[in-house]
């Protein structure tokens, strides 16, 4: 574990950038806003910038709409990456890199995957990899600022905390991880509102889509391995958007086996390999990195430029 030695950086400074990873689950997309709610309480001029659009299910969070895509040429004293996993990761590492020859620039990195290269890139480092979220070390800069909790904040971190421990069924939900659940839910915290948008599926067509990628489910008993896939044609036909496919890959990892394998052909022509674990010796993050991607040990995933059909077979 690393960080910075105080709260400083965020006290001295005045204009923020922060950066979350592009295709954004629930713990960048909350931990972003959360820090963002914060700062700006302080007064500080704060711009959350994510890649990709935010999928539906997180549009109930404060200020969401608050999120921009395209990445800005203004002036920043801090940016600051949350969840990233690695500066590939956040889709703009070229415009990453070169504000970052600008030494007056700052770059904090928040986050709980593996070391990866925005730890050497990071001026500062606050990086834990037994925390059990983002969130969970955003809500530690937020306490360290003075800022107090409140629902709209305790929310945004009960999010992040909520979707990176699968529902608190995943191994990371440690006697820890419920303290600080209990403590954001005696701040508000809106459990309800977290768990209706974000774990049913909403709409007719998102189960249709669901439905396909089930009754495609294989089982490979030489490596004890589930499988299925979606195609672009499958979201296309059943009128889905990609953000849909979230929560599959998630449900197939219930199912007993070593490991699930969700494949997703996606319409710019990558396909996405999402892959989770319950197996306590297994770590995904050594192949997740080898293939270019990132993730956490039991939930972990890479993409491919071309479409490989073998992998679906």
């Amino acid at each position: 574990m690393t960080q910075p030695n105080s709260t400083s950086f965020f006290t001295q400074h005045n204009r923020f950038l922060l950066l979350i990873h592009h295709e954004p689950d629930g713990d960048a997309v909350a931990s972003s806003l959360a820090l963002s709610l914060a700062m700006r309480t302080l007064g500080k001029y704060v711009e959350v910038v994510c890649a990709d659009p935010i999928p539906a299910q997180f549009q109930f969070l404060p200020f969401v709409q608050k999120i921009k895509h395209n990445f800005p040429v203004e002036p920043f004293d801090v940016i600051v990456t949350l969840d990233c996993g690695d500066s590939k990761r956040t889709g703009y590492q070229a415009h990453l890199k070169a504000l970052l020859k600008q030494k007056s620039t700052i770059l904090i990195n928040i986050d709980h995957h593996p070391k990866n290269d925005l730890h050497s890139l990071a001026h500062h480092n606050l990086v834990d990899y037994e925390a059990p979220s983002t969130s969970y070390l955003v809500y530690k800069v937020i306490h360290g600022l003075g800022v107090p909790l409140n629902h709209k904040l305790a929310t945004c971190l009960l999010t992040g905390l909520y979707t990176d421990t699968g529902g608190f069924k995943h191994p990371n939900t440690t006697p820890e991880t419920l303290k600080f659940a209990s403590l954001l839910l005696s701040y508000g915290a809106r459990l309800k509102d977290i768990t209706s948008h974000i774990t049913q599926p909403s709409t007719v067509r998102r189960l249709k889509l669901w439905g396909v990628a089930l009754s495609r489910i294989q089982r490979h008993p030489e490596f004890n391995i589930i499988s299925t896939y979606i195609t672009h044609d499958d979201i296309k036909k059943t009128q889905t958007k990609e953000e849909d496919i979230g929560g599959i890959a998630a449900l197939l990892g219930t199912i007993p086996a070593e490991v699930a394998v969700l494949v997703v052909q996606l319409g710019d022509g990558t396909t996405q390999v999402r892959m989770r674990t319950k197996n306590k010796w297994i770590n995904l993050v050594p192949l997740a990195n080898y293939l270019g991607g990132g993730g956490q040990k039991k939930a972990a995933g890479f993409a491919l430029r071309d479409f490989v059909p073998v992998l679906m077979n």
